[in-house]
């Protein structure tokens, strides 16, 4: 069995104020090899110990990290057997004063990057198990894009779940990769992004 652990980064929100986004980002990280991140982990926590920083609950975010930090997370996550998979939905695209069903949108720009993701050649033909990290707390929500994606698949060999960061440790991987790539499209700083390049598979930008 294969994974793909889906994260996203900035918001979907369509107010023209400063402080938006341009771009929402949806990010997909495929392993096969699910036991390898606790590797990663361990080589993170060692480093923080060293630089004396307290380590409570396990739980990364890229948004509480050092850049040194988050550069050598980047760096290990190179040297492993992943693929990584980005769509980019440019928000200057819609105009702010259409009714937009942002659940709607989100619940699509997930599937048309599963259809590109089983779509590519690259991966081996057989079951994942899609775990997304969770974005919303309201239960119905999670209840309609977990069916809304199930309903899309029912030929595939795909399962899908949401999943807390703190109980799955890969989820935290794909977030410090999200955070790299929205950092390429928002602010043209591509530091963090050329680490890990090497390992897209697909990058879209709708």
């Amino acid at each position: 069995m294969a994974y793909i652990f889906m994260d996203e980064s900035w918001d979907l929100s369509f107010k023209n104020t400063p402080w938006n986004s341009h771009f929402f980002h949806i990010t997909f990280l495929y392993v096969q090899e699910k036991k390898i991140v606790e590797n990663i982990m361990k080589k993170i926590h060692q480093r923080k110990k060293s630089k004396g920083e307290t380590i409570t609950d396990s739980f990364f975010h890229s948004c509480h990290e050092r850049k040194e930090t988050i550069i050598k997370w980047l760096k290990i996550i190179a040297t492993k057997n992943i693929l990584i998979m980005n769509l980019s939905l440019n928000k200057l695209k819609f105009h702010p004063s259409e009714d937009i069903d942002k659940h709607e949108l989100y619940n699509q720009a997930v599937n048309e990057l599963i259809n590109f993701t089983l779509n590519s050649h690259y991966l081996n033909q057989e079951e994942i198990h899609f775990i997304a990290s969770r974005r919303e707390t309201n239960k119905s929500l999670n209840e309609k894009f977990l069916k809304f994606l199930s309903n899309h698949h029912t030929k595939d060999k795909i399962t899908f779940e949401i999943w807390l960061p703190t109980k799955e440790k890969w989820l935290q991987v794909v977030d410090i990769i999200a955070y790299a790539i929205s950092k390429k499209y928002e602010l043209w700083d591509s530091t963090l992004y050329s680490l890990i390049c090497d390992k897209i598979l697909i990058e879209e930008k709708i």
